[in-house]
């Protein structure tokens, strides 16, 4: 068989002129190991990122560490039917950039899974499947669920992709009380009509571990919609993203309920040969329960240079 072997990095600095302790510094590192067979293939991958700066989660101006391993393996039993298995772990660890910062809540994740695939079609893989997930925070309760799932694999060669999966979870935590049945599910469709235009929507539910409340659980949905538009050596690019978290059930810690929304539109031109300046414009606004909300608008220009 085939083996590939990916590294990458993307390291930028942001620096705001009219407020300079809103600057911040973000790294990211990713690594893969690909083994494709005729029947079988495996992918290991490996990420880690690293940034300062405000953030939605916390609310505050916090440094934050994350990082994740994922495992997905695919047999081919037959011509038309596959199992595919994937494990993935993340971890989230943030602490205040001031003092009298941040309230924070380190948590990890990790969530196991198989499915049995059927090729209805050369484009269209759907199947069952069984999902195993954890949450916890830095307090001792912990949530876990199993549940089954229904997933969708969709290509039509490069115009149209959609991979969607729903599962319905049955959990309890490890302190007592149970969530309930909780329905998590995942959608990414992606579509590019021309050579000029592509869009893309996803949308992402799921249950975590608070990251600013110990020992408390939140469902989080979150929603994203974007288009870009390429004419010669300019590109427009245009987003929309929705964010909400409120108290799962069962959790015996108060969370609150947040809405995050922002919109982000740029316009960007490639220089020399491998570099893209761009402006850019971005929308914030943040709703908290109780009637509090913030909102922030942000016009920058950046310079982005591949090697």
């Amino acid at each position: 068989g085939d083996v590939n072997v990916e590294l990458s990095y993307y390291g930028d600095y942001q620096h705001y002129l009219r407020n300079d302790m809103l600057s911040n510094g973000y790294h990211d590192l990713h690594t893969s190991l690909e083994y494709g067979g005729e029947l079988a293939s495996l992918t290991l991958a490996l990420g880690a990122s690293n940034g300062s700066g405000a953030n939605a989660y916390y609310q505050s101006q916090v440094e934050q560490l994350t990082w994740n391993v994922e495992v997905e393996g695919f047999y081919e039993l037959s011509s038309l039917t596959s199992l595919r298995g994937a494990y993935d772990y993340s971890e989230r660890n943030a602490s205040a950039r001031f003092s009298g910062g941040a309230r924070v809540n380190d948590n990890q994740s990790q969530t196991l899974s198989l499915d049995a695939l059927w090729n209805y079609s050369p484009l269209l893989k759907i199947g069952p499947g069984l999902r195993f997930a954890e949450r916890s925070g830095e307090g001792a309760d912990r949530l876990r669920t199993f549940g089954p799932s229904v997933n969708v694999d969709y290509r039509l060669s490069t115009l149209v992709s959609l991979n969607a999966t729903a599962t319905v979870n049955w959990g309890d935590y490890s302190a007592g009380g149970s969530p309930g049945a909780f329905v998590s599910s995942g959608v990414g469709l992606r579509w590019q009509p021309s050579d000029f235009w592509s869009f893309y929507l996803g949308m992402d539910r799921d249950l975590q571990a608070s990251p600013t409340f110990t020992g408390g659980f939140v469902e989080r949905f979150s929603g994203t919609l974007g288009a870009q538009r390429r004419v010669g050596r300019h590109t427009l690019r245009m987003g929309m993203n929705y964010h909400r978290t409120e108290q799962a059930g069962g959790s015996r810690v108060a969370t609150g309920d947040r809405d995050y929304f922002t919109v982000d539109l740029s316009v960007a031109r490639t220089v020399f040969k491998d570099s893209e300046l761009s402006l850019f414009a971005n929308y914030r606004t943040l709703t908290e329960n109780g009637g509090y909300s913030s909102e922030s608008v942000l016009v920058g220009i950046s310079l982005n240079h591949n090697f």
